[in-house]
């Protein structure tokens, strides 16, 4: 997937989402162990809430700003989608599922923050703005649910 635009940066953040929350649900059902099905089962939801919110974002945004190239921006491109949860749902121990989950949210959040000092345009800097901190809450809450689990 080629990041060219802010609107295909757009994509390829929900493509992560959704291609991560299809894999916590085959987990999830592979899944032995109760807490890490358990994380498994509330990250896939709430990623494919993220992959929706995402799209809402895309549909409100300004159309220039959608437009703005990003190439120039970033020193490499971001991980294609299916390389950054390429093996989450293989894994079946709790820790590792929240590493997978957050290695994918911080790849993500560390693209955002290196693009939103760069934004040449306050529509664009809105834009990645609004995605950042979308992202920056989402991984939180994740974070939030996921010691709530522990502890159970």
């Amino acid at each position: 997937m080629k990041v060219e635009t802010l609107n295909e940066l757009l994509n390829w953040s929900s493509t992560i989402h959704a291609e991560l929350a299809d894999r916590m649900n085959r987990g999830a059902a592979q899944s032995p162990d109760g807490p890490a099905r358990w994380l498994m089962q509330y990250v896939a939801k709430h990623e494919a809430q993220m992959a929706d919110q995402l799209e809402g974002i895309e549909e409100a945004a300004d159309r220039k700003a959608l437009k703005t190239w990003v190439y120039d921006w970033l020193e490499h491109p971001p991980a294609k989608p299916e390389t950054l949860v390429a093996d989450a749902d293989r894994e079946t121990a709790f820790e590792a599922v929240a590493r997978a989950v957050f290695d994918a949210h911080n790849e993500i959040i560390t693209v955002l923050r290196f693009l939103v000092d760069r934004a040449d345009t306050p529509e664009a800097k809105e834009l990645v703005q609004q995605m950042l901190g979308l992202e920056e809450g989402h991984t939180r809450q994740i974070g939030q649910q996921m010691h709530r689990i522990r502890d159970m």
